[in-house]
């Protein structure tokens, strides 16, 4: 019963967080400020020409350009405030709505790239860790304004290095992939949440099973027959000792990583990587 008692708990618990993340909202802005820098790490003056680049690199790529820092990250991984962001305040351009967040976590020291829709086709793991090469130093030193520009710069220069029907092909591939893998409609927060209700059910189910297997305590019948006292002595003799050991692996000590691709909860095709700084 006790170890049936944990798994409730356990189970109520991860539902708890799972809900608890879903309910704290991400701010609302208007979907034409690109800049929306809640940390306040940008002079006006910065905003204003920043803002101004990003229209012109829109306007040359058809994609979105959108800088957002925090100073608390409502308990969401960077990942899943990005998302929920970027598809709450209808961001993107065109009809697939492409484009992608630089989100800067000033309390936490998080830098993430995320791209969306056919703005994931352009960036993948090795091209969003290479924006995020060029952007994470300027952010150690405290240079916010050329971080944000260098994140404007070099996800251009990706994009326009890439031909229009090429990134169309990629894309169609991406949806399919990642269609298949999940199944439309069922988006990666609802599926966390769906594994996490059948795994706490098979616990359950396992816990069960192995408490009825488990042999009862003994009591006083246990040691007499028809007979009288029924015991029986058993001695292990232990012989000697075989000690193996394994060297544990170091830290790779990566400049970063990610790239893992899926849907957001709003349905848009999502892929991101992100570090620390």
């Amino acid at each position: 019963m006790r170890k049936l008692f944990i798994a409730v708990i356990s189970l109520v618990v991860c539902l708890s967080f799972f809900s608890t993340t879903a309910i704290a909202a991400v701010p609302t802005v208007n979907p034409s400020q690109k800049v929306v820098d809640l940390a306040g790490l940008l002079t006006e003056i910065e905003i204003s020409t920043l803002s101004q680049l990003i229209a012109d690199a829109s306007e040359r790529t058809r994609m979105d350009f959108i800088v957002l820092t925090t100073d608390n990250s409502l308990g969401k991984s960077p990942r899943i405030y990005c998302e929920e962001f970027f598809d709450n305040n209808g961001f993107g351009l065109g009809p697939e709505r492409d484009g992608m967040i630089l989100y800067i976590d000033i309390a936490k020291r998080d830098v993430y790239f995320n791209a969306f829709n056919r703005a994931a086709a352009v960036f993948g793991p090795q091209e969003q860790n290479a924006v995020l090469d060029w952007v994470a130093p300027y952010l150690s030193d405290g240079r916010y304004y050329e971080a944000c520009l260098a994140f404007v710069e070099v996800s251009e220069y990706y994009i326009s290095g890439v031909p229009s029907g090429e990134i169309d092909r990629r894309y169609g591939e991406i949806v399919y992939r990642v269609d298949h893998a999940y199944g439309r409609g069922l988006t990666i927060p609802m599926a966390a949440i769906v594994a996490a209700i059948v795994s706490g059910a098979i616990l359950l189910i396992l816990f069960a099973l192995h408490s009825k297997s488990l042999p009862q305590k003994p009591g006083i019948h246990t040691y007499f027959d028809e007979n009288g006292l029924n015991m029986t002595r058993k001695e292990d003799v232990f012989l000697r000792t075989h000690t193996t050991r394994m060297a544990l692996p170091k830290d790779g000590g990566g400049s970063g990583g990610g790239g893992s691709i899926g849907r957001s909860s709003g349905g848009s095709i999502s892929r991101g990587s992100g570090r620390k700084f």
